[in-house]
């Protein structure tokens, strides 16, 4: 699942958001816990545009998983992209 998670990251940032989406929602299937592949799908949902609700659903299981495992990084970084999204609506 790592090689699809690496993956992913290239294609997001060649913005290959559908690439993207394909690798992180494999790397969901088996690895649901994983809070940055959650964060990253949220991204690349954001990215490809016309998604931002299913974007937000990513990056608030995202913030759930980062608050569960103790990230206070990654809850800041969800937190901040949560609120930028909400600002947009």
């Amino acid at each position: 699942m790592e090689a699809n998670a690496a993956l992913g990251e290239i294609q997001l940032a060649q913005e290959d958001y559908v690439g993207a989406i394909i690798s992180y929602r494999r790397v969901i299937e088996n690895i649901p816990d994983d809070a940055g592949a959650h964060f990253n799908m949220g991204l690349a949902l954001k990215g490809r545009g016309g998604r931002e609700t299913q974007a937000i659903g990513f990056f608030q299981k995202a913030l759930e998983l980062y608050q569960q495992q103790g990230n206070t990084e990654g809850v800041q970084k969800a937190q901040a992209v949560l609120r930028e999204m909400q600002k947009k609506k």
